[in-house]
């Protein structure tokens, strides 16, 4: 399989793959990869924190100077995406490689800190912890954001391990890009440039089908330590399925399809929670673990039809600069469930035009779209952008209830739980509703507008994403 243009590894191992990758040399690989584990772990972190900040400042430079509009044109074909929403996906880029974001991140995650990367800590007396490379680590991406790839790239690297990235289809482009930039770093006469080559050793950036034999070999016979992977039911059903038949038992992190829900009071600031929502149901199409697919607005039916008429507003002015194309099947699927809704009861807010750019649903104390979802089944989560469904409802519990049953709903057969809920309601309710909805088994509580933010200390789904790629070395003395 020729890879010429479909590979990108560092100066070193260039010489090892010379264009093509095949099944037979990743074992060399793979081993030599061990090595460069090894020669990562005697570069302090500091150091490595140095290449990513002049890497962002790269990035950014490149954003700034029109150097990456090529990028952007690609990605919006590609991805159906505004370019404007995917220069917001790339701008984000420069975020991800911050150096204070990760090592903040690092000394929330890891046991005994950042420090443990570079030394024996003492955790109690006479007991330290240290953290060794999990890797070889192997990376699948997936979706249209570019960002989950970038990130588990970045923390496996600065983990010290040996890396390799398949990205998604959709936008390897992008992280090809980035890791071309490191290369050139590595190859410069810079005092950084010895440990920007060997990051750029420690990645290895390659397309391959879910069907080649250098992925099968991979996750089904190779000296793996962990394999990271964000995808759908059925991916991370087949990847794992693959990876239990690997005789070095690779860890397996994945991020299972979750979604996002808003919820509203009727004594917040409404036209600030509707102009905050709107920018969450446009923002990436709601395709991301934490957009907002559902709502509930505690209080009357006419309150909820209120908010949802500003909501709609906001929407109209925003699609503006965030145009929404869609196919005309799946504009005929929104005017069905629409008509649907309405019979049903539901009170339904669309745009001007009356097209299918974005559709507001209101619903009375239950969802009408749950009851209407078997006569339109093609009407799937992946395919509601930018609609949304406000059921009003009485109290907090009856949000409770309804998060928790969710994912058995058949308009959300394809999650497996709730990711984020984005809160927009006076301080005395959030001080009840917050103890509650850790019940429904949620990872994130935040203000509507922050849903599509994520703050350096946080985890990813409940779990720190920085543990999973490294093993930690235990030391008692007598």
């Amino acid at each position: 399989m020729d890879l010429s243009e479909d590979l990108l590894a560092g100066p070193n191992m260039d010489k090892v793959i010379n264009g093509r990758l095949e099944p037979q040399l990743l074992k060399e690989l793979l081993d030599l990869g061990v090595e460069i584990q090894e020669r990562l772990t005697e570069i302090d972190t500091d150091s490595k924190l140095s290449v990513m900040s002049e890497l962002a400042e790269r990035w950014r430079h490149a954003l700034d100077t029109g150097e990456l509009d090529y990028l952007i044109n690609i990605l919006s074909k590609k991805t159906g995406y505004c370019e404007k929403m995917i220069r917001m996906d790339l701008d984000y880029v420069i975020s991800v490689l911050d150096p204070d974001s990760i090592s903040i991140s690092l000394e929330q995650s890891l046991p005994g800190g950042i420090e443990s990367l570079d030394a024996f800590i003492e955790i109690e007396s006479g007991e330290m912890y240290k953290c060794m490379p999990a890797g070889p680590v192997l990376i699948l991406g997936s979706g249209n954001s570019v960002i989950p790839c970038i990130i588990s790239g970045i923390l496996s690297l600065m983990m010290n391990n040996f890396t390799l990235i398949r990205p998604s289809s959709a936008n390897s482009e992008a992280v090809f890009a980035l890791f071309k930039m490191l290369k050139e770093m590595a190859l410069e006469e810079t005092p950084m440039a010895e440990v920007a080559r060997e990051l750029s050793n420690a990645s290895l950036i390659f397309c391959a089908s879910d069907e080649s034999k250098v992925l099968k070999y991979l996750l089904e016979r190779a000296p793996l330590g962990v394999v990271n992977l964000w995808g759908d039911k059925i991916t991370i059903s087949r990847i794992t399925k693959a990876i239990s038949m690997n005789s070095h038992y690779p860890r397996c992190c994945f991020l299972a399809p979750m979604t996002g829900y808003a919820v509203i009071h009727h004594g917040a600031n409404l036209e600030e929670a509707a102009h905050a929502l709107a920018e969450a149901i446009v923002y990436y199409d709601q395709q991301l673990y934490s957009s907002p697919t559902e709502a509930s607005f505690i209080g009357s039916f006419e309150a909820a039809k209120e908010f949802a008429d500003e909501l709609g507003r906001a929407l109209e002015e925003l699609t503006k600069d965030f145009p929404i194309e869609k196919p005309k099947y799946e504009g005929n699927l929104v005017q069905r469930a629409r008509n649907k809704l309405r019979m049903s009861g539901s009170y339904v807010f669309v745009p001007l035009d009356g097209g299918p750019a974005w559709t507001v649903a209101v619903s009375n104390r239950q969802s009408n779209l749950d009851g209407v979802f078997p006569s339109i089944k093609e009407f799937k989560l992946e395919v509601r952008r930018s609609f949304i469904e406000i059921n009003a409802v009485e109290s907090e519990r009856d949000v409770v209830e309804r998060l928790k049953s969710l994912k058995e709903k058949e308009p959300f057969s394809s999650i497996i739980g709730i990711q984020s809920v984005g809160l927009a309601v006076p301080d005395t309710v959030f001080e009840v509703i917050t103890p509650i909805l850790a019940e429904a088994g949620v990872h994130r509580i935040v203000p509507i507008r922050d849903m599509h933010l994520r703050s350096p200390i946080e985890p990813f789904d409940g779990k720190h994403m920085a543990r999973e790629f490294i093993n930690i070395l235990y030391v008692r003395k007598e």
